[in-house]
């Protein structure tokens, strides 16, 4: 493992370059993704994240499958400011803000 690697936060990994991507596009907006930036935000070499992901899709889709697993957790905490449904209208769970670009309610 690099320097680099093991200064920003342990070994890289899928979860890793997901949670650095959704951090992106929480700051930045989901057009902000790109695997050049993701690995930037990493410290690593952009094509170190090819070790781990295919590409960008596969990327996006494990923010996606975060939010919604997230989604699906009925402990969940609400977000301030903000007014809980009882239930999201066929899932297990309540909706809840993930991230400012991502936001269900």
């Amino acid at each position: 493992m690099s320097d680099s690697a093991e200064s920003s936060g342990g070994a890289l990994g899928r979860q890793r370059i997901i949670r650095a991507a959704m951090e992106l596009i929480e700051r930045d907006g989901s057009d902000a993704v790109s695997m050049r930036r993701v690995a930037a935000s990493l410290g690593v070499g952009t094509m170190s994240l090819y070790n781990h992901v295919p590409n960008k899709a596969a990327v996006l889709d494990g923010v996606a499958e975060f939010i919604m697993a997230d989604m699906a957790s009925p402990s969940a905490p609400t977000p301030p400011g903000r007014t809980r449904p009882a239930r999201w209208p066929g899932r297990s769970g309540t909706p809840r803000c993930v991230t400012r670009a991502v936001c269900w309610w």
